[in-house]
Parts: structure tokens; C-alpha cells; sequence
């Protein structure tokens, strides 16, 4: 077994011909917008819980890439967290004082 720093990673060759500098990647999508801008080409497959976990699967088997969108567990924390923080946690902490940093851009830059 090799070691993380001898590694070697392939990238399948449709997907190398779309690989770009991160710079010019971010140019065009910045860190601080979520959804891709209209238009924008992403070369990782993205795809649906709910009717493709088991291309999902396939990928994750053969250590691809991809975008898994509306998964249950993670929509339900989401929820949980989009909310009044202060009620969330309060049962957690009790009287304990405590703070929250809260990114609306899911950047903590």
C-alpha cells in the first residue's frame, strides 16, 4: 500500500480535458456564491438521492467524484441549523454562555 505522499491519483481522460486553474475556476464562481452562475459547465456529475443513489453508488465504488443532492439526513440538519441557533443550542448548553459564527455563504474564509 502506498503512502499519501507517493500516491498517484488518475483523473478519467474526459474529465482531464476539462480541468482548469483554480484562479480561472474561480473567476467565473466565486467562494461566496453556492449555485453555479447560469450557464457555467461542471464536470462532475451531480445527481439526485432520490432516484440516482445508485449511480451514486457506482461512482463512490469506482472513487469518481460527484455531487449527491437532497440527501434526507443531511437536508434534516440543515433544516436544524437554518433556524433560530439560539433555540438549537440552548437545550445544549443550558446557562452556559456561548457563541456562534454563522456563514450565510457557507464560507468561513
Amino acid at each position: 500500500m502506498s503512502s499519501p505522499q507517493t500516491a498517484t491519483h488518475t483523473v478519467a481522460p474526459q474529465l482531464a480535458q476539462e480541468l482548469r486553474p483554480l484562479r480561472e475556476v474561480l473567476r467565473q464562481w466565486p467562494l461566496d456564491q453556492l449555485e453555479p452562475p447560469a450557464g457555467y459547465h461542471m464536470p462532475i456529475p451531480r445527481l439526485d438521492y432520490a432516484t440516482q443513489s445508485d449511480e451514486a453508488m457506482r461512482l463512490r465504488l469506482r472513487d469518481m467524484p460527484f455531487i449527491l443532492r437532497g440527501v434526507p439526513d443531511l437536508s434534516a440538519t440543515t433544516a436544524t441549523w437554518a433556524g433560530d441557533l439560539d433555540e438549537t443550542l440552548r437545550p445544549l448548553f443550558g446557562d452556559k454562555q456561548f457563541v456562534v459564527t454563522r456563514s450565510d455563504s457557507a464560507s468561513f474564509l
